[in-house]
């Protein structure tokens, strides 16, 4: 009788101990992710500085530039998290093509203003990258306890579930999805 249900209490105190574990990994995915869109907020507010230091120097490249702030417009309306890492993705490339003006205007190149704004962006990007590989680290954490046994019948019983990594920047793919 004592042993049933002393191994009963132990259950009991090992199945509060995964549950809490998958919220303290739910928990570090969202500061992580959290940490991305830090990043890619400080990346989005040096776009119009950006715009407007190439306008003066690549006023027929006006189809990218509409292009990039039209994207960044988007952006500032959309709240769905999966609605926008695929705009970001299409943000990434602009800038890129963006910053590859300056080797076709070499008074670009050598402008201060632009090459403080390229260096600036090169560090966010560098964050966003670093932030990212935290994020997927949490996932990776996550996703093993998800998926190993016996906590996976845990993890079915309250509702976790498997997270994809955050790869929309180098990767073709055309929806992330994210569930907390």
């Amino acid at each position: 009788m004592y042993l049933l249900l002393g191994s009963a209490i132990v259950l009991l105190f090992a199945c509060v101990y995964k549950y809490n574990s998958f919220v303290n990994q739910r928990n570090m995915m969202r500061m992580c992710f959290s940490s991305i869109e830090v990043q890619l907020k400080k990346r989005f507010d040096l776009i119009p500085e950006l715009v407007e230091v190439v306008k003066g120097y690549a006023a027929h490249e006006r189809e990218l530039l509409e292009s990039l702030e039209a994207i960044r417009s988007s952006l500032l309306r959309e709240i769905d998290v999966h609605k926008r890492l695929p705009v970001e993705k299409k943000m990434n490339q602009s800038l890129q093509q963006a910053l590859a003006l300056s080797e076709d205007y070499p008074e670009l190149k050598a402008d201060q203003q632009f090459l403080y704004l390229q260096r600036h962006l090169t560090e966010v990007e560098e964050q966003i990258s670093a932030a990212r590989r935290a994020f997927n680290s949490a996932v990776m954490s996550f996703n093993t306890s998800v998926e190993s046994f016996p906590s996976s019948l845990l993890a079915k019983c309250f509702g976790f579930r498997s997270q994809d990594y955050f790869e929309i920047l180098e990767d073709e793919r055309e929806s992330v999805s994210i569930h907390f």
